[in-house]
């Protein structure tokens, strides 16, 4: 899909010209239209999953930091 913002008509063939539908402002990248329904919806960041951290062995402390501690004057 592409956005623009001239009339497509004589720049493009006609049978594809048929195909464009106008859209409001507001409707951006990624954004998806809905042929059967003639809405627009706007695209949403699906949320990351939250990391699983596990112990590399029995009873370490995951807060503990990795690598070497500065020393501390």
């Amino acid at each position: 899909m592409e956005i623009i913002d001239f009339d497509p008509a004589g720049k493009y063939a006609p049978d594809f010209v048929a195909m464009f539908v106008p859209c409001p402002d507001t409707v951006g990248e990624r954004d998806t239209y809905d042929a059967k329904t003639g809405k627009f919806k706007t695209f949403e960041l699906p949320k990351p999953k939250a990391p699983k951290l596990e112990a590399a062995k029995e009873g370490e402390d995951l807060a503990e930091p990795v690598g070497p501690i500065p020393n501390e004057s």
